[in-house]
C-alpha cells in the first residue's frame, strides 16, 4: 500500500476520467499527476475530493490499495471517513475513546507483572473496564462502581505519629479509606 497514487491512477483510467476531470477543483492536474507517480502526497480533504470526482468510495479504494487484505488501519479509516464527511464530532470522540480503550487495555496487560503500575493505570483512565465485586464488604466506604481507589495509611504510623497522620489526612482531602481518590485520580474516568 506504498503508492496510493498508483491505485488512484488505475481507478481513474479504468473509469475513463482525464486528469483534469479527476482533479476538479481539489488540486491542479500537475499536482494530481505527481501524486499518481508517487512523487507527492495529497492532504486528506483533497484526496477525498478527488475520489468523489471519479466516483470511487473510500472503502473500494482501500480494498484495492491493500490488495483486498484486511488491515486494522484500513478498518479505522473506513470508520473515520463517514465521520469526516458528516462533521460528526461526537462520533469522532466516541471512536477516539474506543481506540484509547484498546491502547490502555494493552498497556494494562503489559503492566500486569507490575501489579501496582497496572492498578494505577486502571484508576487513572478507567480502562480496562473491570468486573464489579459481587460482595462489597467495605461498609460503604468504597463505591462498588469505581472500586478501591487507594490503600489506607498504616494504622501503626497513625499511632506512632498522630500529628503527621492528621496532616496526611488533611492533604488527602478525604477519609483515610480505600474509597478516597488521590490527587491524580480526580479527573475524567471511564467507569
Amino acid at each position: 500500500m506504498d503508492n496510493l497514487g498508483k491505485v488512484f491512477r488505475e481507478f481513474r483510467i479504468s473509469k475513463n476520467y482525464s486528469l483534469k476531470e479527476a482533479a476538479g477543483e481539489a488540486c491542479s492536474t500537475s499536482q494530481l499527476s505527481r501524486f499518481e507517480l508517487g512523487e507527492s502526497d495529497l492532504a486528506a480533504s483533497r484526496f477525498f475530493d478527488i475520489l468523489d470526482n471519479i466516483h470511487v468510495t473510500i472503502e473500494n479504494f482501500m480494498d484495492k490499495a491493500r490488495n483486498f487484505q484486511h488491515h486494522e488501519h484500513v478498518s479505522l479509516m473506513a470508520q473515520i471517513i463517514p465521520l469526516y464527511y458528516s462533521n460528526d464530532i461526537e462520533g469522532f470522540q466516541k471512536l477516539q475513546e474506543e481506540q484509547l480503550e484498546k491502547i490502555i487495555t494493552q498497556k494494562w496487560i503489559a503492566c500486569w507483572p507490575e501489579g501496582m503500575e497496572a492498578w494505577t493505570e486502571q484508576r487513572r483512565t478507567g480502562y480496562p473496564k473491570l468486573f464489579k465485586v459481587q460482595t462489597n464488604n467495605s461498609n460503604g466506604t468504597i463505591d462498588t462502581d469505581i472500586m478501591i481507589r487507594r490503600l489506607p495509611f498504616s494504622q501503626d504510623d497513625a499511632k506512632k505519629d498522630p500529628e503527621q497522620y492528621k496532616n496526611l489526612c488533611t492533604a488527602l482531602g478525604g477519609a483515610d479509606n480505600g474509597g478516597t481518590r488521590l490527587w491524580w485520580d480526580t479527573g475524567r474516568n471511564n467507569f
